[in-house]
């Protein structure tokens, strides 16, 4: 098991980077594809929505599966399935029918996370875990940057169809990594079968992890929303071009996916106490949140964009972790799944939230003041967070 470890991370890392290859590979071809089909802007947009809502709606199932049965086949099976439903999404002859598919594939997907972290936690002891999960943890950005950096110039070249298939192959190279890489638990891994919403109501009655969830979920719709609207902010109120909107988007992206593979290393290397580098990293974004609500400067925001990218993405490891910590071994997974959930309802109605304000107010810098108040909510959640000793 310790020397087949990595590639093991490897595998899953890859698996959950698949995830969010299929579930933003739509954002770059469904101009080309609405166009096909006739669609307005709200029913390309729902496909995106679609994805999501069986996503969230699979996080607690797939961490109770992942809990009592074998998370390598679960892992296998939903991968596969996943992959179907990608190419089968390449052959759609209308909306309604790639509405049903992005509602299928979000279902399908949204249980690979539970099944990721319970292989990992069966391979790596205690005290290394925050630095694999930080590696596992960066797959959302990889997912995503390699939708929006590919997914643009496949499209030019072979169609938004085409693409589509190509995105679903790269599945197949999922799978066999997974077969390669990952091995049965070894023995003192059980899957007890007990009550089937034990781990859910352990979670919900432990104040000290709803307090972790809470300043996490304000985090990330801070984050997200950031990647959301940046863009579309400095060319409507600063003026600036949307090519130097989406560089500063994927240096962000870029400092966001090493700064979520080095935290744990970083942290264990220098013997740093994780609560209170997660406290300075809440700190840190919040500040350079006030930068951008001051600063129109472009290197000025820039050079915020990398140290945002990185304080806003060295805590996932460690939330993790205290998560994982605060959990009976038989519920880790179920855990993680709702942590998942948590984190994910601020990325699920930041659109809404920051869209309805923006609107209202008839400018994009209203959108800071949002963000400082999420910010400074999610200091004071994780200020009062006491770690399990």
């Amino acid at each position: 098991m310790k020397n087949k470890r990595w590639i093991a991370l490897f595998a899953v890392s890859l698996a959950f980077s698949f995830t969010f290859l299929v579930r933003y590979i739509w954002s770059p071809i469904m101009l080309d594809a609405g166009s096909e089909f006739g669609l307005t802007s709200f029913q390309m947009g729902l496909y995106s929505t679609s994805f999501m809502v069986g996503y969230l709606i699979m996080q607690i199932p797939g961490g109770i599966l992942a809990d009592r049965y074998t998370p390598k086949y679960l892992l296998l099976i939903t991968v596969s399935i996943g992959t179907l439903l990608s190419f089968l999404f390449s052959l759609i002859p209308s909306f309604a029918a790639g509405l049903a598919i992005r509602i299928a594939e979000g279902l399908c997907f949204g249980g690979i996370y539970s099944s990721c972290s319970k292989i990992v936690y069966q391979y790596f002891e205690p005290k290394d875990r925050a630095i694999p999960m930080g590696i596992l943890l960066s797959s959302p950005s990889v997912g995503i940057l390699l939708a929006n950096t590919l997914g643009e110039p496949l499209n030019e070249m072979i169609g938004w169809r085409n693409t589509i298939i190509a995105t679903s192959l790269v599945g197949v190279v999922v799978i066999a990594m997974i077969l390669i890489g990952t091995d049965k638990p070894a023995k003192r891994h059980s899957f007890e079968k007990g009550p089937l919403l034990e781990g859910v109501r352990l979670y919900i009655s432990d104040v000290q992890q709803v307090v972790l969830g809470l300043s996490g979920l304000l985090l990330m719709f801070s984050s997200v929303a950031f990647a959301t609207w940046m863009n579309t902010y400095m060319k409507a109120d600063l003026g600036y071009p949307g090519s130097m909107g989406g560089l500063l988007l994927t240096i962000y992206s870029i400092s966001a996916i090493a700064a979520t593979c080095f935290s744990g290393g970083l942290v264990k290397k220098f013997n740093i106490d994780p609560r209170k580098f997660i406290v300075a990293n809440f700190i840190v974004a919040f500040l350079c949140n006030i930068s951008f609500a001051l600063s129109s400067s472009y290197p000025v925001m820039m050079a915020t964009g990398i140290i945002y990218g990185m304080c806003v993405n060295f805590p996932n490891a460690h939330l993790v972790a205290f998560c994982i910590k605060r959990c009976p071994e038989r519920h880790i997974a179920t855990a993680t799944a709702f942590q998942n959930l948590v984190f994910q309802f601020g990325a699920a109605f930041q659109s809404a939230i920051i869209g309805a304000i923006v609107t209202k107010a008839g400018n994009y810098h209203s959108m800071w003041y949002v963000y400082l108040t999420a910010g400074l909510l999610s200091i004071i959640l994780i200020l009062s967070f006491r770690p399990q000793k």
